[in-house]
């Protein structure tokens, strides 16, 4: 599990997509993971 939390105003106000959107994003990008090493490459 990924979470990342908005602490700043200004950042969440600054965005163009919405909170749900980019956890998608987020979930979409780690779901295709293979294994360790894939995921360590990743980050």
């Amino acid at each position: 599990m990924l979470v990342k939390i908005k602490r700043d105003r200004k950042d969440i106000e600054g965005r163009k997509e919405t909170f749900e959107f980019q956890a998608i994003r987020y979930a979409a990008s780690y779901a295709t993971i293979e294994d360790p090493e894939d995921l360590m490459n990743r980050i």
